[in-house]
């Protein structure tokens, strides 16, 4: 076994996409990143043995996955533009006919011919592969490949579309890794490319981190700052947010309501919220908890103050204070 650092990054790849599988919980991308693993994962060992027989049988393995790689896609986007989506078995079956029967194919080309007509070992500075030479149904599953990809790249753009701006980052997200794939999918089947050997299966592996990305990663920003904001705009403690300097950058319905703060001066605001845990205002007696807030480097950019009314429970106090002194 030959053990280079292109070999290694494609047993990384394997495995990655291996372990991204098991933690997508949506069906539809766990199929998706299944088949694209199943691939690399033949690739790899086709790559990484020396036996030109070895190598051949792990090349036609690979196809176990690279076959459905442009269905799985497909119904992936779909699913993901249309939750409520439900294909039958039976235009499941018709969808899925093509790869089935190249499976047939290849595993009966011996006596054919249909697929390959021949390979032989390409070796490279790089990497050592099967280079076969394709014939008909070869080019048949890759005609049904493409016609699918680009259905599925029309699915993506209407839904950039139909999405809310802020959620649009997905679907550029999968844009770019499908984009990619094929360009250098169309690169290796002209043979432009060809010192890194069959790059394909390689690229699907960009396209399967950019979907996951999209799915369980992408956090748009607009959204989680609507949520901080109404969460915060809806609790009934006054909240004040100052920047490093004491300026006073924001505050909630609370705040404004209980210190009617359009009509006070900065001067005013520092003099009564410069870090007092207790503060007096308009007949009403508020406790205070001043929290800094740090950045990654731990540098203060400022803090958040946030107040609780205690006017009744003061009352009460002095109340009890003022019974017991004059027992």
């Amino acid at each position: 076994m030959q053990i280079t650092p292109y070999v290694i990054v494609y047993f990384f790849l394997t495995f990655s996409l291996l372990y991204l599988a098991v933690k997508s919980t949506m069906k539809e991308l766990k199929l998706f990143l299944g088949v694209i693993f199943v691939s690399l994962f033949f690739s790899a060992f086709e790559i990484s043995l020396v036996s030109p027989e070895l190598k051949f049988i792990f090349n036609q393995l690979k196809f176990l996955g690279i076959v459905f790689i442009a269905p799985a896609g497909f119904l992936f986007y779909s699913k993901f533009l249309n939750p409520e989506m439900v294909v039958s078995k039976p235009k499941l079956a018709v969808f899925l006919s093509i790869p089935v029967i190249t499976i047939f194919v290849i595993a009966t080309n011996n006596f054919h011919h249909l697929f390959l007509s021949g390979y032989e070992i390409k070796s490279t500075p790089y990497v050592s592969y099967v280079l076969f030479y394709e014939k008909t149904w070869f080019w048949v599953h890759s005609l049904y490949a493409y016609i699918i990809i680009v259905c599925a790249v029309t699915i993506l753009i209407i839904g950039v579309f139909k999405k809310h701006r802020m959620y649009r980052g997905q679907n550029y997200a999968m844009l770019f890794g499908t984009s990619v794939t094929i360009f250098l999918n169309v690169l290796v089947i002209l043979k432009v490319i060809t010192s890194l050997g069959d790059i394909s299966v390689m690229a699907f592996s960009l396209t399967g981190i950019c979907n996951y990305w999209a799915v369980y990663l992408y956090k748009p920003t607009g959204v989680i700052n609507m949520a901080r904001s109404f969460a915060i705009n809806n609790i009934q403690n006054p909240i004040l947010i100052f920047n490093n300097k004491d300026v006073l950058l924001d505050a909630n319905f609370s705040a404004h309501s209980e210190f009617d703060l359009k009509n006070l001066t900065y001067v005013d605001i520092l003099e009564i919220f410069s870090g007092n845990k207790q503060i007096e205002y308009k007949n009403k007696i508020y406790n205070s908890v001043n929290e800094n807030m740090v950045d990654e480097k731990g540098v203060s950019v400022g803090r958040v103050v946030v107040f609780n009314d205690i006017t009744n429970i003061k009352k009460s106090l002095d109340k009890q204070e003022y019974l017991l002194s004059h027992d």
